[in-house]
């Protein structure tokens, strides 16, 4: 892989962006300097499909900076085509277009929001490997949780309210990014979301409910083990009780021990 020289790299994403209405040139141009700046020691469809279940060109994030930042005003300027190109990028092979996808996704303007929507959802496949997942849920949301959070809370009510295991884990994984987010304050209707949600937990979905309990708590401790003691107090199942005690180290010692009273009163009792 060539070192990356700024003033080289950025000259070479110039060129592609002149291509910017033409997507499949662009996707030709794409590849090629994806090719250039691959690591050849993860070679695209070896050990890295094993990994992300796509071939990778393992580049820097470097260069993934530099293309964000000479996309973006050309999202703005010209929306509809860029939507085209997201949907020519989103079909590519590669793990790294599909990213790029999700980034313009994710900073076109809000009047495309149904557009984004729409994506977003045929975008969540189950067979989308997860940094995909990742990337559409924060990356492609990132104007929707600025500007349309509500958006997202609809979206996530329906899929928290499926009896798809699948969906349940997308809904967790979407409202991830908004309780990371430094701006956003409506943790309330984060925690409404989830309540019902987390009474019915599986081990298909016990990671990511113990991530965004651990953003939670990271954020609001005191808020999330009121939340915590209350969901408790409706009824305990095993699954309840191991995501809480996974939970624990994220909050303060004193909130820690306060928890474990109700987790060793709650794992004494009968199974409800």
């Amino acid at each position: 892989m060539p070192a990356i020289q700024l003033n080289r790299v950025r000259e070479q994403i110039n060129q592609i962006a002149w291509l910017f209405t033409q997507p499949d040139a662009f996707q030709r141009g794409l590849r090629d300097l994806l090719e250039f700046y691959a690591n050849p020691i993860y070679r695209p469809g070896q050990t890295a499909r094993s990994i992300f279940l796509l071939p990778t060109y393992r580049t820097s994030k470097l260069l993934f900076q530099q293309l964000e930042l000479a996309l973006y005003p050309l999202i703005q300027e010209n929306p509809k085509a860029a939507l085209t190109l997201a949907d020519t990028l989103w079909q590519d092979d590669y793990l790294e277009p599909r990213l790029i996808a999700a980034y313009i996704l994710g900073q076109l303007p809000i009047d495309q929001t149904e557009e984004v929507t729409t994506r977003i959802i045929q975008w969540c496949a189950p067979s989308q490997p997860a940094p995909v997942l990742d990337a559409v849920l924060t990356k492609g949301t990132e104007k929707l949780r600025l500007e349309e959070p509500q958006i997202l809370y609809e979206l996530a009510s329906t899929w928290l309210s499926s009896s798809d295991s699948n969906d349940l884990v997308l809904g967790l994984k979407l409202l991830h990014p908004l309780v990371k987010d430094p701006g956003f304050e409506n943790l309330p209707e984060i925690f409404n979301l989830i309540k019902l949600p987390l009474r019915n937990l599986s081990p298909r979905n016990l990671t990511e409910a113990q991530n965004l309990l651990q953003a939670l708590a990271k954020r609001s401790p005191m808020e999330t083990s009121y939340f915590l003691r209350q969901t408790l107090s409706l009824g305990a199942s095993k699954d309840m009780i191991r995501l809480v005690r996974k939970t624990l180290p994220a909050f303060p010692a004193e909130t820690q021990e306060r928890l474990r009273l109700i987790l060793k009163e709650k794992s004494s009792l009968p199974p409800t």
